[in-house]
């Protein structure tokens, strides 16, 4: 969500910043910049990176379906995804593959 905090120097300008970064043309420029996908409804141009194109199908079924709680994967990490990433990898190979308790 978005908010503007009470104690905001200039509401008017906050919330100005905030109608700009939510248009369709700022998300996706934001998207192709950072690979962090929209949080409005837009359609997506064909000129997106690969990572953009592979995610979006999964990332569209996950946060229409009725019952999910959407939370996207991280990208633009940069050097630390790696690191990112191998936190998830240990922990399922210690809960699902080698059965530690989930909260050990």
């Amino acid at each position: 969500g978005v908010a503007i905090p009470k104690t905001s120097p200039d509401v008017g300008k906050a919330k100005a910043l905030v109608a700009y970064m939510l248009k369709p043309e700022t998300q996706i420029a934001t998207l192709k910049a950072t690979n962090f996908f929209p949080v409005v409804d837009v359609k997506l141009p064909d000129d997106v990176p690969a990572s953009v194109k592979a995610f979006a199908p999964v990332i569209a079924a996950m946060t229409g379906a009725p019952d999910a709680l959407p939370a996207l994967p991280p990208m633009g990490l940069g050097d630390l995804g790696g690191k990112f990433n191998q936190v998830y990898s240990d922990s399922f190979e210690r809960i699902v593959l080698g059965g530690e308790d989930v909260h050990g």
